[in-house]
């Protein structure tokens, strides 16, 4: 009987870690924001700077649904991309895309939300870290 309660104590307890761990998993549309950002213009070249500076939306949605990326830049113009590839594993939810002679990647961490994403293409990369909420 003290197992049974001690199990049934433990399942109560981790429940809000297990709803918001499943928040990350490519289940539900993310609102998401760049709190630092890099340009790397050529080896050895890179800077920080700012998504406005770099022309990428500082707020974006990953609607899993429609599978697409999208988002406006400073000026307000709409930005929108298709996700090609979505795999999570216990970690974090990877998606990929490409288009325009770039490819892109962005890793959301499955237990709090954080983000690491790179766009890379012939004139260089953009490396983006920031975090996530559900939207």
């Amino acid at each position: 009987m003290t197992f049974r309660m001690l199990v049934a104590a433990l399942t109560v307890a981790l429940l809000p870690a297990l709803a918001l761990a499943g928040d990350f998993d490519g289940s539900k549309t993310l609102r998401c924001v760049s709190t630092d950002v890099v340009s790397c213009a050529g080896p050895g070249v890179c800077e920080r700077t700012t998504a406005e500076l770099t022309d990428v939306p500082l707020y974006v949605t990953i609607d899993f649904g429609k599978k697409r990326i999208s988002g406006k830049l400073d000026g307000g113009e709409e930005r929108e991309t298709p996700i090609e590839r979505v795999e999570t594993d216990e970690y974090a939810t990877m998606i990929q895309g490409a288009e325009y002679g770039r490819a892109w990647s962005f890793a959301v961490q499955s237990d709090d939300g954080r983000f690491s994403a790179a766009i890379a293409g012939e004139d260089g990369a953009i490396v983006l870290l920031g975090s996530c909420e559900v939207d």
